[in-house]
């Protein structure tokens, strides 16, 4: 009688190693870690410039030297003070046009991949004034590709977000106090079974909003991180 054959385990899949990184700065582990695809869901005067400014100029965060470049497209950024800063330090535009992502992808794409920039792109407040077949739509299942570390997608209004966005959001960001508990619920749901649609699902709100998710839908643990506003905490 032959022996049986000695079983052996099944192969393993094995991570392929990240190329080595041109950045060198630690980030804290509640920041969206690069490559992201943020998404900011913040109504009117809860800190969504100041959040932005923070992301882009403050150095416990990206801070303004990070990315190798930085490009702003903002419908309200002339009328808002708090983006002074921003205005002054990177490449801001005040409207929105899909000839803007074709030349910044062009850009990219002439370069050898090392040689690529890193890029963060911040398209801000503009999601309302979107056709259905808009470039930014596209970029953001494609970002990556482009190395744009960095894509934030600000609105005060979800229901203006597209699919595809939604789909691609590695990191959610909830502006509070938020009026429209509906909407709220609609995020929650969407969002807060398994920390994001598409990743790492880094979702900001007060505690107050926090805690009534909590019960219902994002059954996560909430701490606040000292070096954002004190009303805002990260899951």
């Amino acid at each position: 009688m032959e022996p049986e054959p000695e079983s052996q385990p099944p192969p393993r899949i094995l991570k392929v190693k990240d190329p080595p990184s041109q950045k060198h700065k630690p980030l804290h582990p509640h920041l969206p870690q690069p490559p992201a695809c943020v998404l900011m869901v913040s109504p009117v005067k809860t800190g969504k410039s100041t959040i932005i400014s923070n992301l882009l100029l403050n150095e416990h965060f990206f801070g303004h030297e990070y990315f190798d470049d930085v490009f702003v497209i903002s419908n309200t950024i002339n009328n808002d003070q708090t983006s002074r800063f921003v205005r002054e330090h990177f490449d801001v535009e005040d409207h929105y046009d899909d000839s803007m992502i074709d030349i910044l992808v062009e850009r990219q794409m002439s370069y050898k991949k090392k040689d690529q920039p890193e890029v963060a792109l911040i398209l801000d407040d503009i999601l309302g004034s979107l056709k259905s077949g808009s470039r930014v739509n596209t970029l953001s299942a494609r970002f990556r590709h482009y190395n744009i570390k960095l894509l934030l997608f600000s609105t005060q209004v979800f229901r203006y977000v597209s699919n595809i966005v939604r789909q691609n959001t590695t990191n959610l960001i909830v502006g509070s106090p938020f009026p429209n508990r509906k909407e709220l619920n609609k995020i929650a749901e969407e969002f807060g079974e398994d920390g994001g649609a598409g990743g790492q699902g880094c979702c900001a709100c007060d505690d107050a909003v926090a805690g009534s998710l909590t019960q219902s839908a994002l059954h996560s643990s909430l701490m606040t991180w000292s070096t954002w506003p004190t009303s805002w905490a990260t899951t």
